[in-house]
């Protein structure tokens, strides 16, 4: 094993050294004050203080102790690694679902996200994670070719009784499918003479469903090869926010306009 790997595996080993690292990284210290605010016994203590100054990460001036240069840069390398295991916890359950690829930011910064995944018992977790983002926004955009028995439904509710201003782009597929049908159809019909709303088409397919509320609250959809949702990914965060932002831009305007006569021809 190299030296960096000794020293790598003797770090983190303790979630002891690795609390007095980062705590060291915050401000200098004095001994007293690391023991009472890391609960670590004064003897573990010396030890890790010893070790960690036989290292050059640590020096002592009197009574405080403060990081090197060599322990500024550990403390930076080890929050990287351990803010990449956040993400990888995280998306686990469904990184093979969702366009990683195409993602344009640095994926931890999907460390702080919400993320709920299907269970034993069905996707319906899941659904309603995306209905909640749907009712409760002012604003939403969205590009989606998801269509779950009640979405034409709730958006009606959102847009109509809510006053909610909507954009979406739909697959022509799913389009298709609410006019197909005439209780959708009239459903459609009803969200675009409310005026709040703006509704597309986009002849291809998504690998993806994704959306945006009050230009803040973002969504990102898995869908297995079914179309099925499977996985939500909800964050705040401004770079995934940019990103869905100016992906959602793109298919609008590579999209059609869906209008009030097209749905009007569709009713029998």
């Amino acid at each position: 094993m190299s030296v960096e790997l000794e020293d790598l595996e003797f770090l983190i080993r303790s979630n002891q050294r690795v609390a007095v690292l980062q705590r060291l990284a915050v401000s200098p210290c004095v001994r007293h004050d690391l023991h009472s605010e890391l609960g670590i016994p004064q003897s573990t203590l010396g030890r890790i203080l010893g070790d960690f100054q036989e290292r050059v990460w640590i020096r002592r001036d009197a009574d405080v102790y403060e990081l090197t240069l060599l322990g500024e840069i550990l403390v930076t390398e080890l929050s990287s690694m351990l803010d990449a295991m956040g993400v990888v916890h995280q998306l686990t359950d469904i990184i093979d679902l969702l366009p990683v690829a195409e993602m344009e930011f640095d994926h931890r910064c999907l460390k702080e996200a919400s993320i709920t995944t299907a269970t034993a018992d069905g996707v319906t977790v899941v659904i309603h994670r995306m209905v909640r983002m749907v009712q409760s926004a002012d604003t939403l955009r969205l590009i989606t070719h998801v269509g779950y028995d009640t979405a034409l439904e709730d958006h009606r509710r959102a847009v109509v009784e809510r006053n909610q201003d909507l954009e979406v782009v739909l697959t022509r597929a799913a389009l298709d499918e609410f006019l197909s049908d005439p209780a959708q159809s009239r459903l459609l019909l009803e969200i675009l003479e409310s005026g709040r709303a703006d509704i597309y088409s986009f002849d291809g397919a998504f690998p993806y469903v994704m959306g945006i509320g009050d230009e803040h609250h973002v969504g990102i959809g898995a869908v297995d090869e079914r179309g099925i949702p499977v996985g939500f990914v909800q964050t705040d965060d401004k770079s995934v926010r940019r990103w869905v932002r100016d992906t959602i831009d793109r298919y609008r305007t590579e999209a059609t306009v869906v209008s009030v006569s097209l749905v009007e021809n569709s009713l029998p």
